[in-house]
C-alpha cells in the first residue's frame, strides 16, 4: 500500500500543488465557458469550446495521474512525454478554434539560455518551427519573467504568421520549463480569450516537466506502510 504522507515532501509537493493548480484551473474554465454559453450571442462558440475542454483535456489528466501513479521511472517519462504531445495537440485546436486557416501549436523547452522545440511536440497547421528563442527574444524575456505575450499583429516580415500567443510553462515563477506557443495566418484569430486555455494547458505541460524532474532526481514515489 502507498502511503501519501511520503508523497508531500520536497519535490512531491511541487507535483501535487502543480496537479492541484490544474485541476483548479480547469474548473475556472469550465465555469467561465458555461457563463459565457448563457449569453445568446456567443452560445454556439461556448458550446464548443466546453465540449473540445472535455474532449481534450480530460484524457491529459487521466495520464497524468497514471504518471504520478506508476512505479516505473522509465514508464513514467513514456506518460510525461506523451502528456507533453498532448498539450500540444490540444492548444492546437482548443485555442483559436475559430481560425479559418487553422493554428499551429509548438512547445519550446528552456535549455540554457535558450527555448528549443521539444522533440514531438508540435501540432496543426503547416510545418513545425525551427526557431530557437534567444535568451534576448522577447518572448524569452517575457517567459522568464513568467508572463505570457500576445501579439496582435506582427511586424516581422520574415514571419509566416500574422498572430501569436506565448505562455510560459512554468511551476513557479523562477522554476521555469519552457513555454508553449501558438500563431496563426490572420489578425483577429488569437485575442486574450485565449488566455485561460494557454493557462490550463501550460499547467499540465508543467507538472509533466516537474513530474519527470522528480523522477530523474531519484525522489521515491511512495512507502510501503
Amino acid at each position: 500500500m502507498i502511503g501519501f504522507s511520503s508523497l508531500v515532501t520536497g519535490n512531491h509537493r511541487k507535483i501535487f500543488i502543480a496537479v492541484g493548480v490544474v485541476l483548479l484551473l480547469l474548473m475556472v474554465v469550465v465555469v467561465v465557458a458555461a457563463a459565457v454559453k448563457r449569453r445568446s450571442v456567443q452560445a454556439a462558440l461556448a458550446t464548443e469550446r466546453y465540449q473540445l475542454l472535455d474532449k481534450d483535456l480530460s484524457p491529459l489528466l487521466q495520464l497524468l495521474a497514471e504518471a504520478v501513479a506508476t512505479q516505473d521511472p522509465g514508464l513514467r517519462s513514456q506518460y510525461c512525454a506523451r502528456v507533453r504531445q498532448g498539450v500540444v495537440a490540444a492548444a492546437s485546436v482548443i485555442v483559436a478554434p475559430a481560425a479559418a486557416t487553422g493554428t499551429r501549436a509548438n512547445l519550446f523547452r528552456r535549455n540554457g539560455d535558450e527555448m528549443i522545440l521539444e522533440p514531438g511536440c508540435f501540432a496543426g497547421r503547416g510545418d513545425k518551427s525551427t526557431r530557437t528563442f534567444k535568451k534576448s527574444h522577447e518572448t524569452s524575456r517575457q517567459t522568464m519573467k513568467n508572463k505570457y505575450r500576445f501579439v496582435e499583429e506582427v511586424d516581422d516580415a520574415s514571419l509566416i504568421y500574422k498572430t501569436y500567443l506565448t505562455y510560459p510553462v512554468a511551476a513557479t515563477d523562477t522554476e521555469i520549463f519552457g513555454v508553449l506557443t501558438v500563431d496563426c495566418m490572420e489578425v483577429g484569430d488569437l485575442s486574450k480569450r485565449d488566455i485561460p486555455a494557454m493557462c490550463v494547458l501550460s499547467a499540465i505541460a508543467a507538472a509533466s516537466y516537474a513530474l519527470d524532474a522528480a523522477s530523474m532526481s531519484g525522489t521515491p514515489q511512495g512507502a510501503a506502510l
